[in-house]
């Protein structure tokens, strides 16, 4: 009873933090606050409060229910890193996958059906990966908002896994025969398999197999050759992020061409050389940004234009 109560008072206090910032960084959502509502340098505040202000505020929350006893630091921590995570439910469905503008035929069309499931609204950050693993991989280092990069699949798994850990949740992924193995039963983090993925990617299967969307990802044309901010675009019918461009995103699976049977809830192969990556990059060409396109590469590769976001099914 205790514990719970414990509990109450830590998501209350950030109820309250949350409420705070999206009230004064979107006061159109509250019609009481139009009338006080003015523009200062492209962004809306309320009353001559700038976000600034109201960050120090939120600040002293925390300090406050850290000192009074009623949240631990280390659960302030836990809280900052799943705000960071921003997860979105995605229904479950059924939709063509693959792509059939694809000459090789290695990625024909066929039905899969996926469960529901939850995925990050954005890439995972330079901050949250430093947070969680205390290291600073990327490339394009020094910017918390960017995408982090140079992650091999392995360090995105490890990731995974004391995400996790630091959640109260159990690791999907199982070191065997000197390799992860995933478990799509556990209730921690992992990456997507390649059909979540995609069916985030189609809106949950409202872009058809056939259609060609209007771009609105960082890629060759418009990131100046570099990682981007996360979520500075505009987001799909979903509300998820950088599905097109800014890093190549790992996948779960190993690589494969698609043999065009109807597929339940599919994983890919049993084994493998390769690791799907989906979503193109920063110097992609605008077709690698396509929902169908498929690329791939060695586990333990690390590139500047590489990274990842993480799911769960609880």
């Amino acid at each position: 009873m205790q514990n719970n109560q414990h509990r109450q008072k830590v998501n209350i206090a950030y109820a309250y933090i949350k409420f705070m910032k999206t009230t004064f960084q979107h006061p159109k959502s509250l019609r009481s606050a139009r009338a006080g509502a003015y523009q200062r340098n492209g962004v809306t505040s309320m009353h001559g409060a700038d976000m600034s202000q109201i960050s120090r505020l939120c600040s002293l929350i925390v300090c406050f229910f850290v000192f009074s006893g009623a949240v631990s630091a280390e659960e302030v921590q836990n809280k900052n890193t799943e705000l960071a995570l921003n997860l979105v439910s995605v229904p479950g469905g059924t939709f063509t996958m693959g792509n059939p503008n694809d000459e090789s035929g290695r990625s024909a069309p066929h039905s899969v059906t996926v469960p529901p499931f939850r995925i990050m609204a954005a890439e995972v950050t330079q901050g949250l990966y430093t947070r969680v693993l205390k290291r600073r991989p990327s490339y394009f280092h020094g910017n918390p908002d960017h995408p982090v990069e140079r992650v091999s699949w392995k360090h995105a798994v490890i990731f995974c896994n004391r995400l996790s850990t630091m959640m109260g949740r159990d690791s999907c992924y199982l070191l065997k025969d000197g390799f992860y193995e995933v478990d799509l039963s556990k209730n921690g983090f992992r990456l997507p398999t390649e059909a979540e993925w995609e069916y985030a990617r189609r809106e949950a299967g409202k872009i058809s197999v056939n259609e060609i969307t209007n771009l609105r990802g960082w890629y060759a044309d418009n990131a100046q050759l570099q990682t981007r901010k996360t979520a500075s675009l505009s987001a799909n019918a979903l509300g998820l992020y950088d599905l097109q461009g800014n890093v190549w995103e790992w996948c779960s699976d190993w690589y494969a061409p698609f043999t065009g049977d109807s597929r339940n809830d599919p994983t890919g192969p049993d084994n493998g050389s390769s690791k799907v990556v989906r979503g193109g990059c920063w110097w992609s060409l605008p077709q690698e940004l396509t929902p169908g396109h498929r690329s791939y590469t060695k586990p333990d590769y690390r590139f500047k234009f590489l990274g990842f976001r993480c799911v769960t099914r609880n």
